[in-house]
């Protein structure tokens, strides 16, 4: 059995483990691992969150080498609370009911919409397979008095063991792989009521993944949302996959 796999049996241990370990630790911290933190407001509805972004984004990432060399290490994407994330959450306060029972997260960067699952009722799993998004989602979970369940993961890696009936992924399928990835995830571990919602706004959206979901016996819906990023808006599509 692989690590990753030890910990996914062990979400529960670990999650009360987290919460005594580290409840010593300031509630608000300027500074964590290193990083600057600054914290916002976030809010739909009748949720109302405050938690932690990196404040000195910009320094993270260098645009031009990004650019100039397609072979350059991945920069720390985790760190943008991207518009996909804001987006989805909103929709998950707008249609509470769709939130019950054991929902998941799948690359949940900074926690918004775990912590939007928790927040709503739903028993809320998430993991990333950067090892600081998931402790500062953990962060961002006890400063919110919330309880989310974390691990470190790959998607492309994940091994489901049980079934959920919400699995949530927002600007995680701009590559083919991590969409074979997340249908691999819906067809082991969706309920048989449950449903996989997905948000895009970080790419040019790729119609080949959908007709494999209908092809594994997936219903497919999309709807077009609309976010703002840096004071502009973007365009973001919602997809809705359920078993037929």
């Amino acid at each position: 059995m692989s690590g990753a796999e030890r910990k996914v049996q062990g979400w529960e241990a670990e999650g009360t483990q987290r919460q005594t370990t580290l409840r010593g630790e300031p509630l608000a911290p300027t500074v964590w691992r290193g990083y600057a933190l600054k914290w916002e407001p976030w809010q739909a509805g009748k949720v109302a969150l405050r938690f932690a972004t990196v404040a000195d984004l910009a320094s993270h990432f260098d645009v031009d080498v990004l650019l100039r060399d397609p072979e350059a290490p991945e920069p720390p994407y985790w760190m943008h609370l991207w518009p996909g994330s804001r987006a989805l959450a909103r929709y998950l306060v707008e249609y509470p009911a769709i939130v019950t029972g054991r929902c998941l997260d799948v690359g949940c960067g900074l926690g918004l919409v775990a912590l939007t699952l928790s927040c709503l009722g739903g028993q809320a799993f998430a993991f990333d397979r950067d090892r600081d998004a998931v402790a500062l989602c953990q962060l961002n979970a006890r400063h919110n008095g919330l309880r989310v369940h974390t691990w470190q993961a790959d998607l492309r890696e994940f091994a489901v063991r049980s079934r959920f009936s919400l699995v949530c992924a927002a600007d995680v399928t701009y590559d083919p792989t991590l969409q074979r990835a997340l249908l691999q995830v819906a067809d082991a571990g969706l309920s048989e009521q449950g449903a996989v919602l997905v948000t895009e706004s970080v790419r040019t959206f790729d119609r080949a993944w959908l007709a494999e979901a209908t092809a594994r016996g997936l219903w497919v819906r999309e709807l077009e949302l609309e976010e703002s990023d840096c004071g502009r808006p973007v365009r973001v599509r919602l997809v809705e996959l359920r078993r037929r």
